[in-house]
Formats: C-alpha cells, sequence, structure tokens
C-alpha cells in the first residue's frame, strides 16, 4: 500500500500562494521552489597566487600530470596524478606527506590506458579517500594514510553508477548513489535502501538550447551529468544538463529546495558556445563545467563556466547556499591555457591548467 505524506494546511497554503509544487508519497520530499537573485553585477578578480609542478621536494615522488584534487578538513590537498596512477597528499603548507597508488592490478592499482589513468578523487567527511576508477568502473576506498579498505564495483545489477567524480559520503560513511525513473531522483544506499527521493520538475531532466545526438545520450547515463556533494549534514545535487540544483538536509522529514541556476549573462555566453559546438558531430558541453562548494564556510557553492566568447576572462560564479548570486570572479589565462577550477579551501581557489595546479586568491581592493 502507497503512504501519502500528510500535509499542513499551513504548507497547502503556502504552496497555492507561491506556486510551489507539492509532491507526496512514501520518503519524497516536498520540494520549496524559491527565487533566487541571478543579478551579475558584483565582478572581482582572482590572481595567481603559485603554481605547483615537477619537484614536490621529494626524490623519489613529483608531480607530472595531475588529473583531479580534493581537499581535506584540515585543508590539505590530494592530487590524483595521471601519469603515474598515485594520490600525492600535500599538508595545508602543500608539502609533502605521502602518496599511495600504482597502474595495475590489486588493491591499490589503478587502470592505465594510452592516456594515463582516469581517476577522480575525493575526501569524505569520514576522513576516506574515494578514488574512482573511470576505465575499471570500481569505487576504490583508502584510509587517510593510504591503506586500501575496499571497492565498490558499479555498473552491476544491484549497485547504481556513481557519478564521475564520487563526492557523497557522510560523516559514517555512509554512501548516497542515485537512482532516476522519469522525474524522480531516489538517493539510495549501497544495497538499494532508499534514503529518500525528489520528485523533479520535467524541464529539470532536459538540455538547454540543444539536445545532442541518441549515440551521446546512450553513452552517457543520468549519474554522469549529476554533481552530487555532501558537506555538513547537506546534500547538494546539481543537475548539470538544466542547470537546476537541489539542497536537501540529511536528516528526515526536512524539505529539499529547488534553484533554477540560470544568470542571464551566463547564457547568453553558453548560447555562443553551443553554437561552435553545434559544428561537430556527437558534441555537448553542459552549461557549468563543474560545481563545488566551499570548503571554508559551507555557506556557498561555485559554478564554473568557462571562458568568455572572446577568451579574455575565464568565469567562476559563486552562490550562497539561498541561491542568490553574490559574485562573478574571474582570472586570466595564458593564451593557449585553460584553469579548470576544482576547489576552494584555505581563502584560495585551487585548478587545474596544463601540467600544472594553479593556486588563485581573490585580488583585493587598494581602498
Amino acid at each position: 500500500m502507497l503512504k501519502t505524506r500528510i500535509i499542513p494546511i499551513q504548507i497547502l497554503i503556502l504552496n497555492l500562494l507561491l506556486g510551489i509544487p507539492l509532491f507526496s508519497g512514501n520518503n519524497t520530499d516536498i520540494v520549496l521552489n524559491p527565487k533566487p537573485n541571478l543579478i551579475e553585477k558584483n565582478y572581482g578578480e582572482l590572481i595567481v597566487h603559485r603554481t605547483i609542478c615537477g619537484d614536490l621536494g621529494n626524490d623519489d615522488v613529483y608531480l607530472f600530470s595531475p588529473f583531479d584534487l580534493a581537499g581535506d578538513a584540515d585543508g590539505h590537498l590530494w592530487v590524483f596524478d595521471n601519469l603515474q596512477a598515485r594520490v600525492i597528499h600535500l599538508d595545508k603548507n602543500l608539502q609533502y606527506i605521502s602518496s599511495f597508488g600504482r597502474a595495475g592490478n590489486g588493491p591499490d592499482g589503478f587502470s592505465r590506458g594510452s592516456m594515463g589513468c582516469f581517476v577522480h578523487i575525493h575526501v569524505g567527511q569520514d576522513r576516506h579517500i574515494y578514488a574512482n576508477d573511470i576505465t575499471k568502473k570500481v569505487l576504490k576506498v583508502f584510509n587517510p594514510s593510504g591503506d586500501y579498505v575496499n571497492s565498490v564495483p558499479y555498473r552491476l545489477p544491484d549497485i547504481p553508477e556513481p557519478p564521475t567524480s564520487f563526492r557523497a559520503v557522510d560523516k559514517k560513511g555512509n554512501f548516497y548513489f542515485l537512482i532516476r525513473k522519469g522525474n524522480r531522483i531516489f538517493v539510495v544506499n549501497r544495497a538499494r535502501k532508499p534514503y529518500f527521493d525528489i520528485q523533479g520538475e520535467k524541464a529539470d531532466f532536459g538540455f538547454l538550447y540543444f539536445k545532442p545526438s541518441q549515440a551521446f545520450l546512450t553513452y552517457y547515463q543520468i549519474p554522469e551529468k549529476t554533481d552530487v556533494f555532501v558537506l555538513e549534514e547537506r546534500m547538494y545535487l546539481y543537475l548539470k544538463n538544466s542547470s537546476v540544483l537541489y539542497i536537501r538536509p540529511l536528516e528526515k522529514g526536512t524539505s529539499c529546495r529547488r534553484y533554477l541556476l540560470h544568470p542571464k549573462n551566463a547564457l547568453r555566453i553558453y548560447q555562443t558556445r553551443l553554437e561552435e559546438i553545434k559544428k561537430w558531430p556527437d558534441s555537448y558541453q553542459p552549461f557549468f563545467i563543474h560545481f563545488f562548494p566551499d570548503l571554508d564556510s559551507g555557506k556557498h557553492f561555485y559554478l564554473h563556466l568557462g571562458r568568455e566568447p572572446d577568451g579574455s576572462r575565464n568565469l567562476l560564479y559563486k552562490f550562497s547556499n539561498d541561491g542568490n548570486l553574490d559574485e562573478v570572479l574571474f582570472c586570466r589565462d595564458p593564451q593557449g591555457s585553460f584553469t579548470r577550477f576544482r576547489l576552494k579551501m584555505n581563502d584560495t581557489f585551487y585548478g587545474i591548467q596544463d601540467e600544472k595546479i594553479m593556486l588563485y586568491k581573490e585580488k583585493q581592493d587598494d581602498n
């Protein structure tokens, strides 16, 4: 028998007045639709603070080709090096601590192809390191010392596929996987037991302006187009194709907030970019390239837009957790280079540019 949630009359009236959709069902969230301020009026420049490449002060370990970055609660930086198939651990001052991993089989092995190892990493709130080996389709878990803990294979009948960069694990080490059925996203554990589900709108699972080919849609599944992050007992679920963000506290009985993140100037830039992308078959790029929360305050999150049409500025949008746009940050990349922003901690923005790790700080007004 289907259980339905009894909705108080006050919530019914509020939803009717504000035009908020109601959803009911077993463990189904009531989704609130606030209208954030998305005016692009405040701009700030990011300037290069430091560059890391090559020698790390250890004779055995060099930084050759950073592929992904992650940060932990102590402000330490974790790097996956594509060519070495190694996870490198640096302290808050970017001094070398340790490293682990290798190319090959075995518990600490990562698969290597002709272009190196494609592994995304994340440090969970439980302080364990989660390494998603995309080629092997396995999520490997290591403790803070780099010792292997276990593996979670995916694309199996009983385990949903995680996002490319697995970042959905809480302080107790609970996994949060996604299953999509129609316009509903089910958030489940490894045994497929549901924590809760979110009933979205049909447009949330569509594409902005341009739908890629069926070959593209067949190859890329919904979780790979969804960024999920758990931070300070909140889950951020960002649908990249439509640029819709859901924020929901992990405790039971709480409502979920839905934010449509479509700043006007950013949309114009994206439309211009799509005109070029359409010229290439089976090509597609989401509106914003990457989503990441602010690890310093937990009160903001960032969406990386990329270059303006003239290539002069690389744009990073800063939002508060209520969905309001606080600031548009930008850096000026050298000609022929592009910085991929990955995280914010220690009042510093970390990105990857060519074979280097780039650290940026916001330029302070002289006045």
